[in-house]
């Protein structure tokens, strides 16, 4: 068995736990999300909004569909979430720190470095920040999750705030889009066993030296 494959399993064995998790503090709305679809020899995934237009209102995201997403085991067919609900609140925040181009001047070392930084001052603020490769070739998330949903609005100003103090480092950042206009927010793409250039999703515990 191959390390990716090994990764799988373990994914695939906790799902039932990852799906309950992911529910209870992630979901903010159940009537509209994000599923990736990879099209025939490409190496990277899109975005579309499920469900369909004229299925909304009539299919709404569940357990199943979260389970099925955590036993995937290949890019295309995972899921995404909103951060925002249909009233305004997010039960969590997240800040990227991009590197979509392997090109780029931009070294995973470098964003790396930056992500560890941003991750302590948002434990400094007594957070609780979950740091993550979001690509496997050097781009990161941070994700911070809220006991109880806040307003969307004061989380995006507290998250523009936050990236616009710290982001000369990596103009590349951002907090995503809480659009009041959509009332969607913007997309993420839940950790899986397999991402988006199939990867494994890797967690960084903060014990690193």
């Amino acid at each position: 068995m191959d390390y990716q494959e090994r990764i799988g399993n373990e994914w695939s064995e906790r799902a039932n736990e990852l799906t309950q998790w992911t529910f209870t503090h992630l979901v903010n709305r159940t009537d509209a999300w994000g599923r990736y679809h990879r099209r025939k020899g490409d190496d990277t995934t899109f975005a579309v909004t499920a469900p369909l237009r004229d299925e909304r209102g009539k299919s709404f995201l569940d357990v199943d569909s979260l389970r099925k997403h955590y036993r995937r085991c290949q890019p295309s067919g995972q899921l995404g979430l909103h951060s925002a609900s249909s009233d305004l609140t997010s039960r969590w925040l997240a800040i990227d720190i991009d590197l979509h181009d392997e090109e780029s001047t931009a070294t995973r070392e470098g964003n790396l470095f930056a992500a560890k930084r941003w991750r302590q001052r948002l434990a400094d603020l007594e957070l609780d920040p979950i740091l993550m490769d979001s690509n496997g070739i050097g781009g990161f998330h941070i994700l911070v999750v809220f006991s109880e949903p806040l307003s969307t609005l004061s989380v995006h100003d507290f998250a523009a705030r936050f990236v616009g103090e710290l982001r000369k480092p990596r103009p590349g950042s951002s907090a995503g889009d809480f659009s009041e206009q959509t009332k969607l927010g913007s997309l993420r793409r839940l950790a899986t066993s397999a991402g988006p250039r199939s990867f494994a999703s890797a967690f960084h515990s903060g014990l690193e030296r």
